[in-house]
């Protein structure tokens, strides 16, 4: 791209972008090319590859309606430290790709464009980026679905909520509800009734939702310290649900305080609260789930203060 016959190593220049070489501003010539006074290379960028399948999106969900403004990052392969022109793509479901022009990396690298608009789907439905030539490459990037565990990784969920609440945890929570399995199964739990009560009182029940577009098949068993269920070969429809209990028992139990006389040594049990596991297959992936829910009264001894504390884990049993 030389554009003076023969400069002296170190020549500085400032390039008006009007023959060979489109850049414009101040360059210098380093013996073998020019390069802007930060140093990286002008000369046209070339990647091997461009890895739309491993492309990530953060924060990894969306919500219809509700602004959004994030990062999706696409690996490439063997760049050779080029330059490449800016990208817009969309929107895109109300999303908009935006990428910086920039330079390659030598080797492996990212390309990192940004993310922006009012989203008109909601997580898990996937949005897909057209991702036009660069570095000679191009490819299809989706992103949305949520959370997608490995092999063998754990996702933990934990929310705290009234005792006195009716309705689905999922609700209650909103917008930032994450629980979602596969980006097709969201773990969720029916409240209905209040726990604050004595011991004996049921007042919820786990459900498995399919919050797909399509029809999914899903497989499962639950055992609790109290009973068990199973169910095989269910197809679900998109909105329908499993419960995977006929009802868990939670509830104040004891509602000891600060004040109470405190127990020196017990052997006996109660009825006030339950943890299940749920086996459960999607898709030819099984996951262990387990769901452990409390009343805390707070050490006091007013019950509109009591909160339920609920803790779930979800690990990615099989390949």
């Amino acid at each position: 791209m030389a554009t003076i016959p023969s400069p002296a190593t170190g020549l500085l220049v400032f390039n008006e972008g009007t023959a060979g070489l489109s850049y414009t501003g101040y360059v210098y010539w380093d013996g073998i090319e020019w390069r802007p006074l930060d140093g990286r290379s002008l000369a046209p960028g070339t990647i091997g590859s461009l890895d739309c399948t491993n492309a990530t999106l953060t924060p990894i969900t969306y919500t219809a309606g509700t602004l959004y403004n994030g990062t999706m990052s696409v690996p490439y392969t063997a760049g050779n430290g080029g330059i490449y022109a800016a990208q817009s793509i969309g929107p895109v479901n109300g999303l908009t790709a935006t990428l910086a022009a920039g330079n390659f990396a030598q080797g492996s690298g990212n390309l990192l464009y940004t993310i922006s608009g009012t989203p008109t789907v909601s997580s898990p439905t996937t949005t897909t980026f057209n991702i036009p030539s660069i570095g000679g490459q191009s490819c299809s990037a989706t992103v949305g679905l949520g959370k997608v565990l490995a092999p063998g990784e754990y996702q933990f969920f934990t929310f705290t909520l009234p005792a006195t609440y009716t309705g689905l945890l999922s609700a209650q929570v909103g917008g930032t509800y994450n629980a979602i399995l596969g980006g097709k199964v969201r773990l969720d739990l029916n409240f209905n009734t209040s726990s604050n009560a004595g011991s004996g009182t049921v007042s919820y029940n786990p459900r498995l939702v399919n919050v797909f577009s399509s029809n999914i098949k899903v497989w499962y068993a639950a055992l609790s310290s109290v009973d068990r269920q199973r169910r095989a070969n269910v197809l679900l429809a998109p909105g329908g649900y499993l419960e995977t209990d006929n009802g868990i028992f939670l509830n104040w139990g004891d509602n000891m305080n600060s004040g109470s006389t405190p127990v020196v040594a017990s052997s006996s049990s109660d009825d006030s609260q339950e943890i299940e596991t749920v086996d459960l297959i999607v898709d030819g992936i099984w996951y262990r789930i387990i769901v452990y829910v409390t009343v805390d009264n707070l050490n006091d001894n007013i019950p509109a203060n009591n909160i339920r504390r609920v803790f779930m884990t979800a690990q990615r049993m099989s390949n």
